[in-house]
């Protein structure tokens, strides 16, 4: 049986993982009437490769409806089975399932209205939402049924409706739009036909019977699975969905609740006295943990009795709480390679039932190319001692692969030690990815403060593998006797968490108001967040910290940034990249990206850097744009960097598709110039500090400045993303004025 593993006074204990669930669903009441919806449901394992099935017709995300449950696709693109025919109704028209392409993503579908006969459809036109799908795919046009229309001579004539009781009495068909002179029509509907398709002119009767069968050919559309926040939550291992208010969510493995992404964080969890963490696809075995250092000691789980797995996955690590540790070097194992084109071979192995060749390579970066056609490859990062010893002695590879590799994981203690210091509880908000301190009547991002208001009081036990949680309350008692028994106060205690609102648990007015200040930056509110102003107040991905010697930081991606300028005025925001501030040379080769509400300004232009290259010739010892590195241990890495003009013809696609790797980063079209006018590494390192500059949206000042006018303070839904504006009385929408959608901080009551 599997059970948790709490590690006492530290950032992997069950009690602060409790915690953190409940956190993020506060401020978001569900109805307990839907059991879909609640936030304790394993939506993961209920989504996960769930499938509408019928006829020859199988589609699974982002459609709903048979067997799939709710939650788990859009409720708009419900599907239903009739007589073995695949169903879908898009704006009140019933169209037919003709036929599925998963690969393009590709429906072919026909009106059921018009499948027998022409006269009486529903008079709605074929309209598509174009959130959820393509609606202009090449190869169809409009084309228009007319119904009882006066006719103009010699244009064309109309087929006489003869069906019992026809709605209509005649019926006339044009390519395209209605034209001129045709009113009035009492009806007509617009229908895509493949261009391909339509019929040529004939006998009226004949004709018409081709514009049946032409109809009943259907048409294609393409449906859009992958938006952004889809788009993020694959990246992160996790199913998209859809939650009670029909926004996509993520369902991610062993996390119950909505998320924008999935982060496995530091759940630990234990299995025949063997303490594993998840991280993406893999599971690792942890064999040493160290608290002062911050580092966890771990192995491939599916590496630890052989190289032989029953899958080949790369290793996968949550860069948001983790990164590598020091002294590694990364093992190349190539599965299924020709025998002429590799060495160190090791005994064959069966991989998913198939016999294949096994070889290795141990390099510094990412593995060493190998030429030849491989069935597959995997990177495992192992021990500089380790890998030694594999260059020597191929006999050593169990060894080396049990003997795992560090993880340091990216926590402020002191943090927790502040928090606790000033009677907190530890705790980790999953949504925000970012420390929280639970205090007696609030969330803070750093410690509870001296003078705590009567309210909800949570108290955490340390120690325990199940953190007894208990409410004070004000409660007017119907009753004179109560049960005594602990479940029935910890049921309670948790319908009143769920069901409470967000502003009960924190003053989000007061938390607002106050501004974010570290070294340059002085005064900064919304849209940006951090220190003592919790996430609620600012946009998602806005946080900011400030670092022990007072530089400001902001963290996007797997990226840190320092934050060199604000400016609220122009929207601006200029950040340099914190791994090149000393050098070139960083130790992790990361590319810089951006999140939802940032966009690169008019000033901006990328370089590219490129990093273990071949060396190649030149008349001259050293060309403009090469660089030398020592990463991780590793010396004379060749490297050259490139910008729109700085090119040489020695330095061509060919050559630089043969380095191991890339880095894109942005700088200002001004340093860009410098850098051109005189490529060397000391310049473009300069360039790097200088930095670049973001703007943010501009619905940030559009909807901040009515809450502001009104005495408000603006923020943001962590579940929703939707604006609020935070008042003295409670959280509103826009402003101050009108029904709050949460009252004041204040008692919860509750009649027994």
């Amino acid at each position: 049986m599997m059970k948790s593993r709490c590690f006492p006074y530290s950032i992997f204990s069950l009690q602060i993982l409790f915690i953190s669930h409940v956190v993020v669903i506060l401020g978001n009441p569900l109805p307990l009437s839907s059991p879909a919806e609640m936030p304790f449901l394993d939506m993961y394992a209920t989504c996960q490769g769930e499938e509408f099935k019928c006829g020859n017709v199988s589609l699974g995300y982002p459609f709903s409806g048979g067997d799939i449950p709710y939650g788990c696709g859009h409720p708009d693109l419900e599907l239903s089975c009739d007589d073995g025919a695949a169903m879908l109704e898009i704006k009140g028209v019933r169209y037919k399932v003709l036929h599925v392409d998963n690969h393009t993503q590709t429906l072919r579908i026909a009106r059921q209205d018009l499948e027998f006969d022409l006269c009486d459809p529903v008079l709605e036109d074929s309209v598509l939402d174009s959130t959820l799908f393509n609606v202009s795919l090449p190869g169809y046009v409009k084309a228009t049924l007319l119904y009882d229309c006066q006719l103009p001579s010699g244009l064309f004539g109309g087929l006489t409706c003869k069906s019992e009781e026809p709605h209509h009495k005649n019926i006339s068909f044009v390519r395209g739009e209605m034209p001129p002179g045709l009113r009035p029509c009492s009806a007509s509907v617009t229908v895509p036909m493949l261009q391909t398709s339509l019929p040529a002119t004939g006998a009226l009767d004949i004709y018409y019977q081709s514009v049946l069968k032409s109809l009943n050919e259907g048409f294609a559309v393409q449906w859009i699975e992958d938006g952004p926040e889809c788009h993020r939550c694959r990246e992160t291992h996790g199913i998209c969905g859809f939650n009670f208010m029909n926004q996509t969510t993520c369902y991610c493995r062993n996390q119950f609740g909505y998320f924008p992404e999935c982060s496995q964080g530091f759940e630990l969890k234990c299995e025949d006295d063997v303490a594993r963490i998840e991280m993406g696809e893999n599971t690792l075995r942890i064999l040493d943990l160290n608290h002062q250092q911050q580092i966890l000691k771990v192995a491939r789980e599916d590496y630890w009795d052989d190289y032989c797995p029953s899958k080949l996955i790369n290793n996968t690590i949550d860069f948001d709480h983790f990164d590598y540790g020091p002294s590694l070097r990364n093992l190349t194992l190539f599965y299924g390679c020709s025998s002429t084109s590799l060495f160190l071979f090791l005994t064959n192995c069966s991989i998913d039932g198939v016999m294949m060749d096994v070889s290795y390579a141990v390099s510094s970066v990412l593995g060493d190319i190998r030429p030849g056609v491989c069935h597959g490859s995997v990177i495992v990062p192992i021990s500089e001692t380790a890998a030694e010893n594999l260059e020597a002695n191929p006999l050593t590879m169990n060894d080396a692969l049990k003997g795992g590799f560090d993880l340091k994981w990216q926590v402020n203690n002191d943090q927790c030690k502040n928090c606790v210091d000033s009677e907190g509880a530890c705790g980790y908000n999953q949504t925000t990815n970012s420390f929280i301190c639970f205090c007696r009547n609030q969330t803070s991002e750093t410690t509870c403060p001296l003078i705590t208001q009567a309210g909800v009081l949570i108290n955490a036990m340390n120690g325990m593998d199940m953190a007894y949680k208990t409410l004070s309350l004000s409660l007017k008692m119907c009753s004179p006797v109560l049960p005594t028994k602990p479940w029935f106060f910890i049921t309670v205690a948790l319908t009143l968490i769920l069901h409470a609102p967000k502003s009960v648990f924190g003053n989000d007015y007061s938390s607002c108001s106050k501004s974010f200040s570290c070294g340059n930056l002085e005064d900064i509110g919304y849209p940006f967040w951090g220190s003592d102003r919790p996430a609620s107040c600012g946009f998602p991905g806005f946080g900011l910290t400030c670092r022990s010697d007072q530089v400001p930081e902001m963290t996007i991606g797997e990226v840190t940034y320092q934050v060199l300028e604000i400016n609220n005025n122009t929207r601006n925001i200029r950040l340099a990249r914190s791994d090149y501030s000393e050098n070139i040379c960083p130790q992790y080769l990361r590319n810089t990206t951006l999140i939802s509400g940032l966009a690169y300004s008019s000033d901006t232009q990328d370089i590219k850097l490129y990093y273990k290259c071949p060396s190649i010739p030149s008349t001259s010892s050293v060309l403009p744009t090469q660089f030398n590195c020592s990463i991780n241990g590793t010396d004379n890495i060749i490297g050259y960097f490139v910008t729109r003009s700085i090119t040489d013809p020695l330095i061509g696609s060919d050559s630089l598709g043969t380095c191991n790797n890339s880095v894109t980063v942005p700088l200002s079209t001004s340093q860009v110039s410098t850098v051109e006018a005189n490529p060397n590494s000391a310049n473009l390192t300069q360039a790097l500090r200088a930095g670049f500059d973001l703007q943010w949206s501009a619905n940030a000042s559009t909807n901040c400045e009515p809450c502001l006018n009104s005495g408000g303070q603006c923020g943001q839904d962590i579940n929703s993303a939707q604006f609020r504006c935070y008042c003295t009385n409670g959280t509103f929408p826009n402003n101050c004025n009108g029904t709050p959608l949460s009252p004041a901080a204040g008692t919860i009551p509750f009649l027994f």
